[in-house]
C-alpha cells in the first residue's frame, strides 16, 4: 500500500478468524473488499465499520464446471453400495467436511438419531460422512462414535474418510446435509447442487442459505435436528418435492454460480482499482487463433 499499489482483498472467512488488528489493516489498505456472502459481510460490518463504497458481495462459483456430469448415477450407487455393504436401493444422506465441531459432526449424528427415532421408514437409509480428521480418544469423533453405538445406529452411519475424488459419492447420494456451526460460503453446497442433491442446512450459520435460495434447497432453524429429520423424511416419501428442489438446485448453480463469470467480475474490480486493462491467457489465445 505504501508503494501506491492498489489492493483488492477477497475475504472468505468470518471476522472472528482474524485478529482484530489484522482485519482493521485489511480495511485500511484495501481499495475494494470482496465478501462471498451477505452473512460474511454483515458479520464483518458489525466487527469493523467499513464504508459501503469499499465493499462488494461476490459469491464464488462452482470450482469445477464439470462436477456432476462425469459419473453415471446408477453406477455410482452400485459402487458405494459395494463399498459400504448396503443394499443398492438404500437411500444415502451425504455430508462432506473435516471431522470437527465447526463442521457440525455432532449435529450430523443428532440428525441421524432423530431420523431413525421419529421417522422409521420402509426405505433403508444410510448417513455417510465424507472427510477426515482426528479420531483418537477425546476428539469429537470419539464421542459421536460413542453416541452412535449407544443409539444402536452405528451400522447406519458411515465415516468413509478422505477421498481424492468426491464426485462419485455426491452422485451416489439422494440428499445432502450442511450441518456446520459456521461456514462462510462452502463449496460443497455448489457441488451438491450440481449433482441435483436436495441439501438441508441451518439458518444463521453462514452463507449456505443464500446459495440455496429460491427453492434450491431447504433451510431449517439453527441446530434443530428434529427439523432436519422431518425434512429428510419428506424427501424420502415425496418424490415430487424432491425432484422440484433437485431441478432448481441444478438450474441455479449453473446460472448463478459460474466460476468463469466470478473470475471476470474479480478481474473487473482489479482493473478498476489499478486503472489498467488486464490481458488474460485465454484472450491471448483467442487473438492468436484469429
Amino acid at each position: 500500500h505504501d508503494a501506491k499499489i492498489p489492493i483488492v482483498s477477497l475475504i472468505h472467512e468470518l471476522p472472528n478468524s482474524y485478529e482484530p488488528e489484522d482485519f482493521q489493516l485489511i480495511e485500511a489498505v484495501s481499495e475494494k473488499i470482496v465478501f462471498p456472502s451477505r452473512f460474511v459481510f454483515d458479520a464483518a460490518h458489525a466487527f469493523e465499520r467499513i464504508p459501503e463504497s469499499k465493499t462488494t458481495i461476490l459469491p464464488q462459483g462452482l470450482l469445477d464446471e464439470g462436477f456432476g456430469t462425469r459419473f453415471n448415477r446408477d453406477q455410482a450407487k452400485q459402487d458405494l453400495a459395494e463399498e459400504l455393504g448396503i443394499p443398492i436401493d438404500a437411500k444415502v444422506v451425504l455430508a462432506c467436511g473435516t471431522i470437527d465441531l465447526r463442521k457440525g459432526i455432532d449435529h450430523f449424528v443428532r440428525a441421524a438419531q432423530a431420523f431413525f427415532l421419529h421417522h422409521a421408514s420402509s426405505v433403508e437409509t444410510h448417513f455417510v460422512w465424507l472427510g477426515g480428521g482426528p479420531q483418537h480418544k477425546h476428539t469429537p469423533y470419539h464421542y459421536v462414535a460413542m453416541d452412535l453405538e449407544r443409539s444402536q445406529i452405528q451400522d447406519r452411519v458411515h465415516f468413509v474418510g478422505e477421498r481424492s475424488n468426491v464426485e462419485p459419492y455426491f452422485m451416489a447420494a439422494d440428499a445432502a446435509l450442511m450441518m456446520s456451526r459456521e461456514d462462510p460460503f462452502p463449496c460443497v453446497v455448489h457441488e451438491a447442487m450440481a449433482c441435483g442433491l436436495p441439501m438441508i442446512t441451518f439458518a444463521s450459520a453462514g452463507g449456505a442459505p443464500e446459495a440455496l435460495a429460491d427453492g434450491a434447497g431447504i433451510v431449517v432453524p439453527y441446530g434443530d435436528s428434529n427439523a432436519v429429520a422431518q425434512e429428510l423424511h419428506r424427501l424420502t416419501i415425496d418424490g415430487e418435492y424432491r425432484d422440484k428442489i433437485s431441478k432448481r438446485a441444478k438450474d441455479r448453480v449453473r446460472s448463478v454460480y459460474d466460476f468463469r463469470a466470478y473470475a471476470r467480475q474479480v478481474a473487473a474490480l482489479l482493473e478498476a482499482a489499478a486503472g489498467v486493462s488486464l490481458d488474460f491467457p485465454t484472450e491471448r489465445r483467442q487473438k492468436h487463433a484469429a
